[in-house]
């Protein structure tokens, strides 16, 4: 994984997402922790609408919520 040093300012290529971490984010890459990156598109990511860099991006699903859907997803 390679952590961005800037917001991408071009389209990314299909499938290709922009992720961040679960730190606060901030408005300059790197600051108290906040990290971004890019990464092919999975089930591991979910949609975040914290409106960082006012663009699409994900987070990294919370662990916990990923294992309580996969159960509940067994059970069907």
């Amino acid at each position: 994984m390679i952590y961005l040093t800037r917001t991408p300012r071009e389209p990314l290529p299909e499938g290709t997402v922009l992720v961040h971490n679960h730190v606060v984010p901030r408005r300059r890459l790197g600051a108290n922790g906040f990290r971004a990156w890019t990464q092919p598109a999975s089930d591991e990511l979910e949609r975040c609408d914290c409106n960082w860099a006012g663009l699409v991006h994900y987070r990294v699903r919370n662990s916990a919520t990923a294992n309580e859907e996969r159960k509940r997803e067994d059970r069907l």
